[in-house]
């Protein structure tokens, strides 16, 4: 082998064919590494301005101009529509939505709902006896029960008419 100072070189011609040839093959690899990475890149950039032709390109809404003289007559009628019918009537904006409720809930009837109060009295086999309506329950209130406290003891009250709105 022969060296002259930063590469050495074989000695026989053998050797020099063999190292030739194996530099011709990894030439030829790095090759067509080199085709296979441009076929990506190019396959690539070519995806890229699909991709942006689709989000920034020309709008499928728009008019090509050359094509507006095949409904002409259309444009017209419609133009001559626009012109007889009279002006639209200014709509009133909706009541405001009322704030306390958070959406939860029954919502509130209109306030143009017509509303009827209707009184219905039982008879006095319909009404309770006396006997389901007096409590003896010491927990009983005077605004949740149908007795009241006296001084010797729970009494029946009679019972109101039941009121009913619809």
């Amino acid at each position: 082998m022969i060296t002259d100072g930063c590469t050495s070189l074989p000695a026989s011609p053998e050797q020099l064919r063999q190292e030739l040839e194996l530099a011709r093959r990894v030439n030829e690899q790095l090759i067509d590494q080199l085709k296979n990475v441009q076929r990506e890149n190019a396959q690539l950039e070519h995806q890229l301005q699909q991709l942006l032709g689709r989000l920034y390109g020309r709008s499928a809404e728009k008019i090509d101009p050359n094509q507006q003289v095949l409904f002409a007559d259309l444009l017209q009628q419609l133009q001559s529509q626009q012109q007889q019918t009279p002006a639209p009537v200014p709509i009133e904006p909706a009541a405001p939505k009322p704030t306390g409720n958070n959406g939860h809930g029954r919502r509130r009837l209109p306030a143009d709902l017509p509303r009827e109060t209707k009184v219905i009295d039982l008879s006095e086999d319909q009404k309770p006896s006396r006997s389901t309506a007096w409590s003896g329950s010491s927990t009983a209130t005077t605004s949740t029960s149908a007795a009241r406290r006296c001084a010797t003891g729970w009494r029946p009250v009679p019972m109101p008419c039941v009121r009913f709105t619809i």
